[in-house]
């Protein structure tokens, strides 16, 4: 989705964008290779007919950047002219290449090799600049639309009576669904949906079952079509992760004026900063069942946080991005 996003804003920009995958985990190793070879012949074949302004790619992990450096020295290898590269880092693994030796010197590389790399946050920035003497660093945060359709809109009061929190993300280790379930357990007044799919799913499940839990709905993978009415049928955002480099589902809650809660940790108060309520990492469970019942007990409390979360969202709408995005692609 901020993929997606942010090229929509480029394109209103006036440029013309195209997808290059190089990456499925659909895809057989064969093929992943081959992959790399034609994003590589795909580029080159553009520079040489010089069609290609820049080339802007989005890094994930240490093996997503090392396909990326391929794909870019070998599209690139022995032209004169060559387009702008923008190197885009949003992975939370960012931290274990800067406690490696060579992944280190790798991603040092690559960056001094872009012409402009950017972060999703003012932590990233100061994190990355805290380890490597670079000044072609900056921070463009990830997009999210403005909701603008009457159909979209629920009224403080509705969901603040819904009495429900949503937690929405992929269920692996670090995301805090396990947290999920703990607090759903201090807390059986509220109602709790788990929007999501992934291997620990069968272990929140057994474990919602042992705890005899009558709270907890597991909702499944939702659609981005159907994502806004499950946005919008809850009072509370609740993501407990340590895992996350930005945390898209923050400030999609927060451009529909719901509330969010997250771990006092790493990148997330910069992210969700005036427009949520922050809790104690090394005390998740307890903490946060305080904040979630907190909010939920008062609804005038409540009302100051969803107009917060709304008026800060504000920042990463399209017209707030598009500034950064022209200094970064002229």
């Amino acid at each position: 989705m901020a993929v997606s996003e942010q090229t929509s804003v480029i394109e209103s920009l006036g440029y013309v964008v195209s997808f290059i995958p190089t990456h499925s985990n659909k895809w057989s190793k064969l093929r992943k290779l081959f992959a790399i070879f034609y994003s590589g012949f795909f580029l080159r074949r553009e520079i040489v007919k010089e069609d290609v302004n820049f080339i802007w790619f989005h890094g994930g992990e240490f093996y997503s950047l090392v396909r990326k450096y391929l794909i870019l020295s070998f599209a690139t290898f022995l032209l004169k002219k060559k387009p702008k590269v923008i190197l885009s880092l949003h992975s939370p693994t960012i931290e274990n290449m800067m406690n490696s030796r060579i992944k280190k010197v790798f991603l040092s590389h690559f960056i001094k090799r872009s012409d402009c790399t950017t972060v999703v946050s003012s932590w990233w920035k100061e994190y990355i600049e805290s380890y490597l003497p670079i000044s072609n660093l900056f921070v463009l945060n990830n997009v999210v639309q403005s909701v603008t359709s009457e159909t979209e809109k629920v009224s403080n009061i509705e969901r603040f009576n819904s009495r429900k929190v949503l937690f929405m993300s992929r269920l692996v280790e670090g995301k805090g669904a396990e947290v999920v379930v703990e607090v759903a357990k201090m807390l059986p007044q509220y109602s709790f949906s788990i929007a999501g799919d992934g291997p620990l799913l069968t272990t929140l499940k057994n474990r919602v079952t042992s705890l005899k839990l009558t709270n907890v709905n597991f909702l499944g993978w939702i659609s981005d079509r159907d994502k806004a009415e499950v946005i919008n049928s809850s009072a509370i955002f609740f993501l407990p992760s340590k895992r996350d480099s930005f945390g898209m589902g923050y400030i999609e809650c927060m451009a529909h004026g719901v509330p969010v809660i997250g771990l006092d940790y790493k990148a997330i108060p910069s992210i969700i900063s005036q427009g949520g309520m922050l809790v104690n990492p090394f005390n998740c469970v307890e903490s946060s069942a305080s904040a979630i019942h907190a909010l939920l007990s008062d609804l005038s409390k409540y009302n100051c946080y969803a107009s917060a979360a709304l008026e800060l969202s504000e920042k990463y709408s399209p017209k707030a991005i598009a500034p950064a995005l022209k200094e970064i692609l002229r």
